[in-house]
């Protein structure tokens, strides 16, 4: 029993390895490629919505500001901090390092109720995006369960905001 325990316990660096190619293909946007490393959702392709927002505008500063959000929006960083595993369960703690977009834009506009109506404010608010304070460090805990022999992480509320610079946490739930 005590062999058995201490295997379970061993150091395995599988999980990690799962986690890393599941952000490394977020971040360089193969949200497909990402999912595969999923185990109870998939996420939804953004890249889609941005891609048709793009192909639709033809204001050459509107186009500017969505490549710049969509840049930031997978402009991630990650330290693993620590791996525990028990037999087919484990969890990884990571520090995220990640522009807060949807922070950044409730203050922008917060703070300037009064908006100019001209060309001139997508040219303000791309330099805003461009300057912006609002990265942020957050430590999280990532649950991942081994099925088939092969890692899959489970995705919680505070992942998905995250993935989505707080987009996620403030429009859409």
């Amino acid at each position: 029993l005590g062999f058995a325990i201490l295997f379970s316990l061993s150091i395995s660096k599988d999980n990690e390895i799962t986690f890393q190619n599941f952000i490394n293909s977020y971040t360089s946007k193969d949200i497909e490629q990402a999912n595969k490393y999923l185990l109870n959702i998939s996420i939804p392709n953004i890249n889609h919505v941005f891609d048709n927002v793009l192909s639709q505008s033809d204001n050459e500063s509107k186009m500017e500001i969505i490549s710049e959000i969509q840049n930031m929006m997978f402009n991630i960083d990650y330290e693993i901090l620590s791996s525990k595993t028990f037999f087919n369960s484990s969890t990884l703690k990571i520090r995220f390092t990640y522009y807060d977009i949807a922070k950044h834009i409730i203050n922008f506009f917060k703070n300037d109720p009064s908006f100019p109506d001209d060309e001139n404010k997508y040219e303000i608010f791309l330099e805003s995006l461009k300057s912006t304070k609002y990265k942020f460090s957050s430590i999280l805990d990532i649950q991942l369960s081994k099925k088939n022999n092969q890692w899959y992480m489970i995705v919680s509320d505070k992942l998905l905001n995250i993935l989505t610079s707080g987009i996620y946490k403030n429009f859409i739930t």
